[in-house]
């Protein structure tokens, strides 16, 4: 019961959803309503009061919500077997959404030439990151002579979503793996490297056999 002139003060507290921060701002419709007492006839004071109507108002209250979106990209890679051509190479992605926005249209590229398809394993609808979710993904790539003949492969990986406006988050990783002084089994260069030696060695002799005959022809 309020009487004219008096008011009442009330207060409450509500818990953000997901789909708050998505939209940007939470939107929140309060009314009040009250009833007057009976209206007396002062020409007939013995008849029956009759009742009132209930009176009321509202009002609408927006309050944004910041929104951060944010992504991070991580990225291993390390080979498998012997470092040789033709060997292979696998790389491993971790995209984690570190913002407070869902991220849709999530992919990753890596754009290594020869690298193969990457393989995604989602926490849930594909392409979409709650605030904490990552996705994995894995891919191969298979060694050719001039990373053997380097002794390391480099790449630059690329994570991207859109926020809920669809304004483009983005994080990048490189990775470099390397294998110098790796024995390169069964691989060409090897073979063209024990060629070598042997030639030197042939060689080596020839001189040697020449200079001998030459001293006893001279002898």
């Amino acid at each position: 019961m309020l009487a004219p002139g008096e008011t009442v003060t009330a207060t409450a507290s509500y818990t953000l959803t997901q789909g708050d921060l998505d939209a940007g701002s939470v939107m929140n419709r309060a009314t009040v309503e009250g009833t007057p007492p009976p209206t007396i006839d002062p020409d007939d004071p013995d008849a029956p009061p009759v009742p009132n109507a209930p009176v009321g108002d509202d009002d609408a209250e927006t309050i944004p919500l910041p929104q951060g979106p944010a992504l991070e990209l991580r990225k291993t890679g390390a080979l498998v077997g012997a470092a040789e051509i033709g060997g292979t190479v696998k790389y491993s992605f971790v995209a984690t959404n570190t913002g407070n926005v869902t991220l849709t249209g999530v992919s990753i590229d890596d754009p290594l030439p020869g690298l193969g398809e990457l393989v995604y394993d989602w926490p849930g609808e594909a392409g979409v990151l709650a605030p904490g979710e990552s996705v994995a993904a894995t891919a191969s790539y298979t060694l050719t002579r001039a990373d053997i003949a380097r002794g390391s492969v480099e790449n630059t990986a690329l994570a991207s979503g859109n926020d809920p406006a669809g304004t483009p988050t983005t994080a990048t990783d490189t990775v470099t793996v390397e294998f110098h002084g790796l024995a390169h089994t069964g691989g060409d260069l090897g073979t063209l490297a024990l060629l070598g030696a042997l030639g030197a060695l042939l060689l080596a002799a020839g001189v040697a056999l020449t200079a001998r005959r030459r001293r006893e022809e001279a002898a």
